[in-house]
């Protein structure tokens, strides 16, 4: 059977122009599926890379947000500590060590002695100290000193310390002060006590004549106290020319025991009484200016004893303190001779007797 279909020219064209639709979106497809594909495989890389340098970007802000804000957490974390931490204590000032106490003759030392003119020193010092003290104080005129026992020691002295102006020398004793008395020339001395009555040496010879020697002085007072050369020694020492200005004397024991001998010479005997009523080559008696005289003990009879007193008297106004051993007839004998004289010179000679102590002879 054959149909036949009218053909309607509208109709036609539309469906012609429906079916050239997709031909045509297929006309483009295939146009757009024609494009190269590196260029689309470049947008890609494109795309991707500006993706990826966003992303770092925000990951270097972030990462320098966390950093600020980590180092402000830091700062407010210290300034916080130091707000409450207790401030620490101030070091404590260091405290100077302790210097060793200076010894004794380097405190005397220390002083300034350059004005001084009288010095006395209690405690006992060694010769070297003394010297310095006499180095120190070119003015003194009056010193006393005690020396130590280590001072015996001291060997090495200089000879002859000049030193003018010197004038009184009061020396305590303990040891012999040989050793100084033969280094000093003291030319302006006129006054010289040797106290020896706490000292336990030989005392033969101790110097003193060179010490006159040496210092060609003129002497006015010369005191011995327990201190008793040999006759001979006390008779050069009278002899010398500083001893003929003298006006005292002193020879003075204080020892109260049996030590008191005739063989160590701590006592007044008959042969010095002679030495001082002696008429020497000049024709005057020794120490001819001799006005005080103290003797301490005496051991002789009363006849020797009156006549050095006589003797003494003829040559001017004389003064004699005296002590015997003990009580006896002599001493009494004595008193009597001595005021029968002083009656007779009307009063220019002068005595008195010590106290005697009650000390027996060995």
């Amino acid at each position: 059977m054959i149909v036949v279909v009218p053909t309607n020219p509208d109709l036609s064209s539309k469906t012609e122009d429906q079916s050239s639709l997709p031909r045509k979106y297929d006309a483009g497809v295939q146009a757009s599926s024609q494009d190269p594909p590196m260029a689309q495989s470049q947008d890609k890389i494109a795309r991707g890379q500006a993706l990826k340098s966003n992303k770092r970007q925000k990951h270097v802000q972030i990462s320098e947000a966390e950093e600020t804000i980590s180092n402000s957490r830091v700062q407010d974390a210290s300034i916080s500590r130091q707000s409450l931490a207790v401030p620490p204590a101030p070091a404590p000032a260091p405290t100077p060590s302790p210097s060793p106490p200076l010894s004794l003759s380097s405190k005397i030392l220390s002083h300034d002695y350059s004005s001084t003119r009288r010095i006395k020193v209690e405690a006992p010092i060694s010769i070297d100290t003394f010297l310095g003290i006499l180095a120190r104080a070119p003015l003194l005129c009056t010193i006393t000193v005690t020396l130590s026992l280590d001072a015996a020691q001291q060997k090495h002295l200089v000879r002859n310390v000049f030193w003018h102006s010197l004038e009184s020398l009061y020396l305590n004793v303990s040891i012999n002060p040989k050793s100084l008395l033969e280094s000093l020339a003291l030319h302006s001395l006129t006054r010289l006590t040797i106290d020896a009555r706490h000292g336990s040496f030989a005392r033969e010879d101790m110097g003193l004549h060179q010490l006159l020697v040496n210092s060609g002085c003129a002497l006015t007072r010369l005191a011995l106290i327990d201190v008793y050369p040999t006759r001979a020694e006390l008779m050069r020492c009278l002899r010398t020319p500083a001893c003929a200005t003298l006006q005292t004397l002193v020879v003075r024991s204080t020892v109260q025991s049996s030590a008191l001998t005739p063989y160590v010479r701590r006592y007044v005997d008959a042969g010095m009484l002679r030495d001082l009523a002696r008429v020497e080559a000049d024709g005057e008696l020794l120490c001819p200016k001799l006005e005080k005289l103290e003797l301490s003990y005496c051991h002789c009879t009363a006849e020797d004893f009156v006549k050095m007193v006589k003797k003494r008297v003829e040559r001017g106004p004389f003064a004699i303190r005296y002590a015997f051993l003990q009580r006896d007839p002599p001493s009494a004998k004595v008193v009597k001779e001595l005021r029968a004289l002083a009656w007779a010179t009307k009063h220019v000679f002068k005595f008195k007797e010590l106290q005697p102590r009650v000390i027996s002879v060995s």
